[in-house]
């Protein structure tokens, strides 16, 4: 029980993760007004493993959303590349 509980915070807290970061995507212009954090990243929360904060060779620190199926995805909603050794695991 205390497994699903965890997952449901998990995911929780990376929904509220990504809302915040569309919004900031919103006022970039970078994702629709209208639209939502799922239709922004085209995956929503629960699709989430894990989050990065930072990546080995990346010029300044960011967010990472892994993926369950193993894809990788930066706060902007562009993919980057998987490779496990280059990110720093955060939650």
């Amino acid at each position: 029980m205390r497994e699903i509980r965890d997952m449901y915070f998990a995911s929780k807290l990376y929904r509220l993760l990504m809302c915040g970061l569309w919004q900031r995507n919103v006022q970039l212009g970078r994702a629709r007004p209208d639209g939502s954090p799922e239709d922004f990243y085209g995956f929503g929360a629960d699709a989430v493993e894990c989050m990065h904060y930072h990546r080995i060779g990346a010029d300044d620190e960011g967010i990472w959303f892994r993926l369950h199926d193993g894809r990788v995805f930066d706060w902007r909603g562009d993919r980057s590349r998987s490779v496990d050794p280059l990110h720093d695991l955060t939650i």
